[in-house]
């Protein structure tokens, strides 16, 4: 499938929050050589970025509202209508720090692939009802990720608990 990037206007199309190009150029910005060696072809970086995109356009609660102008249902989380970051700035387009978030987590999919390839449901060791009770195995995988991320994307998360101001009494 190929990247459709979201272009700040709300496209129904969409499925990219970065290009190739811009993921590249991400990197190389950070002089981090780890996306070029997991993700030597251009077609393994493409399914990355498509799995960060989808991952951080349906896992996390945004500032404001899409876009949508009901003729045409907007397929990402971004662009955002009344968003602003925790400094109080308007968060137009899509925000460097989702499009850095998208870099991010595409290179971890790409580093970690058993982290992701394997939902929770496969690895259930048992399940209970009276009391609810759910357990999985020890070889389980984790969501390690979401805590990067989520700090990296903090400033403009609803409800982060990375995002708490302490105000003087």
């Amino acid at each position: 499938m190929a990247l459709v990037l979201e272009d700040g206007t709300g496209l129904s199309t969409s499925n990219a929050f970065v290009s190739i190009t811009e993921a590249n150029a991400y990197f190389v910005a950070r002089s981090d050589t780890t996306w070029t060696a997991v993700a030597p072809t251009d077609a393994l970086k493409e399914g990355a970025i498509l799995y960060a995109t989808r991952i951080l356009s349906n896992c996390y609660e945004w500032p404001g509202t899409i876009l949508d102008d009901g003729a045409t249902p907007q397929a990402l989380a971004w662009p955002r209508n009344y968003a602003w970051d925790r400094d109080g700035r308007e968060l137009l387009l899509v925000p460097s720090l989702v499009k850095d978030a998208t870099c991010e987590l595409a290179k971890f999919e790409l580093s970690n692939p058993a982290a992701t390839a394997v939902s929770r449901n496969q690895t259930l060791s048992s399940v209970s009802l009276g009391k609810l009770a759910v357990s999985f195995r020890d070889d389980a995988p984790t969501l390690a990720f979401l805590p990067f991320i989520s700090k990296l994307l903090a400033p403009i998360l609803i409800g982060s608990s990375f995002t708490a101001r302490a105000i003087r009494g």
